[in-house]
Order: C-alpha cells, then structure tokens, then sequence
C-alpha cells in the first residue's frame, strides 16, 4: 500500500519510459544500461523460473490437501496418476497460451492478458474473504472470540504482545517492508501489467487507489485465519501455508463446497502469476 500511495510518481515515471522506448518487459530497461548487455538481460529472464515453481509447488501442495483422506499417503506418492503436478503444468501451460501474450510488441495490446489477471484476482479476494468469514463467524462467534481464545492459551499468547524485555524488531521490520515496497514496484509480474500493459496513463491514480483498497480488504482477516487455524488444529498438525484450504476440509467440518472454493481461490493466484511472469522473458534479439 506504502508503495502505490507514496511511488505512484515513480510508476507514472516508469510507464512513460515505457512508452517510450517500447519496452516489453523489465530485463529491457536493465539490459540497455550502459550499452546494450544481452547476457544481464538473460540473467533476469530467468528470475521468475523459481517463482513458477513455488505456483507449481503450492498447486500440487492444495490438491494433496484435498484429496489425501481419499487414500493412504505412500499409495497417492507412489502412483504417478496421482502426482497432480504433472497436470497442473499443463494445465497452466494451455492458461499461458490462451490468455498470454503471442507477441511481444509493446504497442499490441492484449486484453484477454489483463482480463485474465484481472479476474483471478477477484476470485482470491473473493476466496480469501469467505474463508475468512467462515472462520471468524461460523467456527468461531467473531474475530474478538478469536482473540479472546488466543489470549487465553499460555503457548499462543505471545503472538498477541510484545515479549517483554525483548525489543522491537526495528531493523527486522524495516528491511522486510522495504523489500515488500521494492518488490510493488518491480517484480516481474506486477511489472508487466502496471507498467507494460498500461493503455492510459491517465487511470493510474484510480489504479492506486484501487490496488491500495484490494491490499486492505485482502488482509482483513489474515490474523483471524491464522490464529483459527492455531486454535482449531493441534500444534504441528497443519502446515501454515495450508491454513486457507485445511480449516473448511471436509474432515473439518464438512463445508466440501467452501473447500473448493478456497483451492479455486489458490489455483486462480498461481494462474495469474504462470500467465504473465513468462511475458518478461524478450527474445534475445529484442533486448537493446
């Protein structure tokens, strides 16, 4: 949020380069620095081959949620038509190539790139808050019964104040949100369609506004989920990345349909990511 509502300036700056000189992705500009340096530009080309990887990885990682009560978990590793990754990638790889880009012309617009972005962002939002809902209202009363709960276990009350004697984080916590700003501004995928796929420039301050606003209303209930999830299962039971999809499990509580709509949430975020990170992949011959 810090980062739209104080660098808009910057982004508005960035699209207009962009414009410019008709950059398609963001090893263009690292690459003509200095003179035209192909091997830089390949260098960051390859940045977002561990980012499809971890989408890849938290796919497989929700489907072996939702289907290990159906079997033993040595017979689902050990049979490969179960191995869901393998499906996934081709999955995503026909994504790719419906929604991407064919071309990379930075005067071509591709609107079904932007759509598809677009709409799997309202479906994680749209996931997240039912999940959320769920948790804070149907497992529990409120959020404040959340809280109250936490407060009252000895091994989880520590999460709600600051471990006297102990101080602040400050160095900590100011590298990690300085990475996050950074990360707004100039990673791969938000690159391409803030800066890219911009038509106008002219919509940018609605756009931070709007980002700012899907930021906020995204984590309303990041707290509440997690110290659920903390309070629900015992401790150890239940990786923290698999929170979302393991409190409405079918052995949880039965709410199969909530289930399925927060893996279609998990599985629309990897989409959008598979879909635009291989957009700032430019040909070799491009980059200048």
């Amino acid at each position: 949020m810090l980062a739209m509502l104080l660098g808009w300036m910057v982004v508005r700056q960035m699209i207009r380069i962009a414009k410019t000189y008709r950059i398609t992705s963001i090893a263009d500009p690292l690459a003509s620095r200095d003179g035209e340096r192909p091997p830089l530009a390949g260098l960051v080309a390859l940045i977002p081959v561990p980012c499809i990887a971890l989408q890849l990885k938290a796919v497989a990682s929700g489907c072996a949620v939702l289907t290990l009560p159906l079997g033993p978990p040595a017979r689902i590793a050990n049979d490969r038509w179960h191995d869901s990754t393998r499906f996934v990638v081709l999955f995503l790889a026909c994504s790719t190539l419906g929604f991407g880009a064919r071309q990379l012309d930075s005067s071509e617009r591709h609107e079904g790139l932007v759509a598809g972005i677009a709409f799997e962002s309202v479906v994680k939002l749209l996931a997240f808050v039912a999940v959320g809902t769920f948790a804070s209202f149907v497992l529990f009363s409120s959020p404040a019964a959340i809280f109250e709960q936490t407060r009252s276990v000895a091994s989880l009350r520590g999460l709600l104040s600051f471990k006297q004697g102990q101080p602040f984080a400050c160095v900590q916590c100011a590298g990690t949100t300085a990475l996050a700003f950074f990360a707004v501004l100039f990673l791969s995928r938000l690159f391409q369609v803030m800066v890219v796929k911009t038509v106008d420039q002219r919509r940018l301050m609605c756009a931070v506004w709007l980002f700012a606003l899907y930021l906020l209303l995204i984590n309303l209930f990041v707290l509440p989920i997690a110290f659920a999830s903390l309070l629900y299962f015992c401790p150890g039971h239940t990786e923290p990345e698999n929170f979302v999809l393991s409190l409405p499990l079918p052995l949880a509580e039965g709410h199969t349909l909530l289930a399925l709509v927060a893996f279609v949430g998990g599985l629309s975020a990897a989409t959008g990511m598979v879909i635009a990170e291989p957009q700032m992949c430019p040909p070799w011959s491009a980059t200048t």
